[in-house]
């Protein structure tokens, strides 16, 4: 019970979120310095993508006309993204974890684990062989 109540307290004791707004999926939007905003944005399927932006509002163009995003990873589900979000500190961490496609390199991941990273087929071939080894 008291390891319970320490986990309770250390949550407690962290640094509230700077949650300044809504984007039009009415989820949260997250300032964490003059420059950087994270939100996540329903894709298709009920899929979730975490983006950090300058403008979180007008994401269509990955940093086409310099309004859109600069970066966004694509989670299974939307309540995937939600966790990473909340769980991301972008001024610490280049990147958050769990995510299954990086929308800015094409980079992949199985199950969203950093070991099977992969770009091409081939790559995704040997992340499985890995993989299918690894559970062995």
């Amino acid at each position: 019970m008291t390891e319970r109540r320490s986990e309770m307290t250390e949550t407690m004791e962290s640094p509230a979120l700077n949650i300044v707004g809504q984007n039009h999926n009415n989820l949260p939007v997250i300032q964490w310095n003059d420059d950087i905003q994270t939100t996540v944005i329903v894709v298709t399927f009920g899929r979730g993508r975490l983006i950090i932006a300058r403008n979180p509002y007008v994401y269509y163009y990955p940093d086409g006309d310099g309004n859109g995003y600069t970066d966004g990873w694509c989670y299974e589900s939307l309540f995937l993204a939600l966790g990473a979000l909340a769980s991301w500190n972008p001024l610490v961490d280049p990147e958050p974890e769990g995510w299954v496609k990086n929308t800015s390199t094409e980079r992949r991941r199985l199950n969203g684990d950093a070991r099977y990273e992969y770009r091409t087929f081939e790559e995704e071939c040997e992340a499985r062989k890995r993989m299918k080894q690894d559970s062995i």
